[in-house]
């Protein structure tokens, strides 16, 4: 297969069945993970206690890599964190011009009764660029709710091959940097597959 760090081909393993419990959170298996360890809440901001199983950190380890690459899509804004996740394709984390709560949705900046952007509340909280960007992000007519997406394959689904890229390329950006020899981390250039 090509493989050649274990570690980050087990991370990348880990992220499979991470990403599951993240699309279907009604499964058996995330259920039950759900009532032992994010009863009140959801897997992707669940913790990791002390006392947890073996199974639990892996999937915890699995998650930081997912972490690093989901973009999530808006649906009706609901779930996303407007200033900690990724919702914006090659802007990684938004920081407004504003000072907006730490939980702050994505659905703060949207007319629900128009079913649209707010559009002078995203001009106001953000900078033009990125306010710019945001107003060109198609919103969904349907009010599904949000939903992540892998963007390092073309179906958007996430794939152990493209997480383990992810990572191999993460290490090496970290190799060069700590070895006076930066370059850039924009990780939106890792070829899909």
């Amino acid at each position: 297969m090509g493989f050649r760090d274990m570690k980050l081909f087990n991370q990348a393993m880990l992220g499979r069945q991470s990403w599951r419990i993240l699309t279907v959170p009604n499964s058996l298996c995330a259920k039950v993970l759900k009532g032992r360890y994010f009863p009140h809440g959801d897997f992707w901001n669940a913790k990791q206690p002390r006392n947890s199983s073996y199974t639990w950190r892996g999937l915890m380890f699995g998650r930081e890599l997912l972490k690093k690459g989901v973009i999530w899509r808006v649906g009706n804004g609901k779930k996303i964190q407007l200033i900690k996740d990724r919702w914006i394709q090659g802007l990684g984390v938004l920081k407004p011009v504003i000072n907006l709560q730490v939980d702050t949705t994505v659905s703060y900046l949207i007319d629900e009764a128009k079913g649209t952007w707010n559009e002078n509340l995203v001009k106001e909280c953000f900078n033009p660029s990125d306010a710019e960007q945001i107003l060109q992000l198609p919103l969904l007519h349907n009010h599904c709710e949000d939903f992540p997406s892998w963007p390092y394959t073309k179906e958007g689904i996430y794939s152990v091959r493209s997480a383990y890229n992810l990572a191999k390329m993460e290490g090496f950006h970290k190799f060069l940097s700590v070895n006076g020899k930066g370059e850039s981390s924009d990780m939106t250039k890792i070829k899909r597959v």
